[in-house]
């Protein structure tokens, strides 16, 4: 039975209530001032009379009030209960975390995608703080910001970035107290949004951009180049300051599954990463190369823990704290000759926009070491031809 249903009838019952209570009054104490000033009979009935009637108006205006405001209470009430259903119905589809915590910071209400993201059931959150339920590792990132809120008695809103196996996790936690009449928190509502997405396009655009700048400063190099030497040297040089690899090195083909290292530069040492400065290396010792002088197609690698067709090099690469890579060929009248490799101490790095414009850019490096050495045959075939006698025109 709702509560609406049992209040139906109070108008009525109170207007009977107020109806006998004043009629007797009404009566008795007309009669007995009758009584005592000797009022004729005639009078008595007269005052009586006007007195019901008073009565009676009165008892209709208090019906007609307490209908009213049980009409008011009553569309209050089902406008409530809407609220509270359309209000639950939102946080149940709200497609990240919801919770509500109660003045003493346990969570009253946890919407089905929050306990989702946690793992958790109902029962094992609900009653519960933060430190309870959840490793102290992630509720020591966030907890301030909700003690914040609890002092203020404001809003407060913060990004807080997680470490998991798969990599960084951008989370922004807001917090939004409810406060009682006496200005006492009553409540805290806490949305939970997972913007990794935009983080990860806000890198990827940095990344991009910076690529293009790097490209744009390596070709004014390619450019004004005259020695090879001089050229790997300023290139590398280039792509070292502006894009920060950890490690950045460039190989020649020499000999059957050998690679001369001509060029290195990075945070880490050549003997750590497994090459030798000017010195002679295995093709095989370092696939990602390999695959791209095989395929003479760049070949990519995110994150030498979890790709598994680097496992033979996890070791070495774990102990240089590289994490991604990219290898890139060297080509001339499409053959390849060598491979330009660049290293970050970070997963995930090497987008597909940004390899496609490296792969760019060693082609260009490739043409310009190209012409180099052409000119450089011209000029000691002129050179011969001179020490010969022969007129070279």
């Amino acid at each position: 039975m709702s509560p609406n249903a049992s209040l139906a009838g109070v108008p009525a019952r109170v207007t009977r209530y107020y109806v006998a209570g004043a009629t007797a009054w009404v009566v008795l104490s007309t009669a007995g001032l009758a009584y005592v000033l000797n009022t004729e009979e005639t009078h008595l009935w007269l005052y009586i009379s006007r007195s019901l009637a008073l009565v009676a108006v009165s008892a209709g205006m208090i019906y007609w009030l307490l209908n009213r405001h049980l009409a008011l209470d009553t569309n209050v009430r089902v406008e409530m209960e809407e609220n509270e259903e359309r209000f639950a119905a939102t946080a149940a589809n709200y497609p990240y975390s919801f919770a509500i915590y109660d003045a003493q910071r346990r969570f009253s209400y946890v919407n089905p995608q929050g306990l989702l993201a946690v793992h958790k059931s109902a029962n094992e959150v609900l009653g519960r703080k933060d430190e309870d339920v959840f490793p102290l590792e992630q509720v020591n990132a966030y907890l301030p910001i909700l003690n914040r809120a609890l002092a203020t008695r404001r809003r407060q809103s913060q990004v807080v970035e997680h470490q998991s196996k798969t990599g960084s996790i951008s989370l922004i936690y807001t917090f939004l107290p409810l406060l009682r009449a006496d200005g006492t928190v009553r409540e805290v509502l806490a949305l939970t949004h997972d913007i990794s997405p935009m983080v990860q396009l806000e890198l990827r655009l940095k990344q991009l951009n910076r690529t293009l700048t790097v490209t744009s400063t390596a070709d004014s190099v390619l450019v004004r180049a005259t020695d090879e030497k001089g050229l790997l040297r300023d290139f590398c040089a280039v792509l070292a300051t502006q894009m920060e690899p950890r490690l950045l090195w460039i190989g020649f083909l020499e000999g059957a599954g050998q690679l001369r290292v001509v060029e290195h530069v990075g945070a880490v040492s050549g003997s750590r990463a497994g090459i030798t400065p000017n010195g002679l290396v295995a093709q095989s010792d370092f696939p990602l190369a390999d695959a791209a002088i095989q395929t003479g197609r760049p070949c990519i690698c995110r994150d030498f823990e979890a790709d598994n067709r680097f496992v033979g090099v996890r070791e070495r690469t774990r102990a240089a704290g590289l994490r991604s890579a990219v290898a890139l060929p060297l080509r001339a009248d499409a053959k390849v000759f060598g491979v330009l490799c660049l290293y970050s101490g970070e997963a995930q790095c090497f987008a597909d926009d940004e390899v496609k414009l490296l792969v760019v850019l060693a082609d260009d490096l490739a043409y310009c070491l190209g012409t180099l050495r052409q000119r450089r045959e011209v000029v000691q075939l002129t050179a011969r031809l001179h020490a010969t006698g022969q007129n070279v025109h």
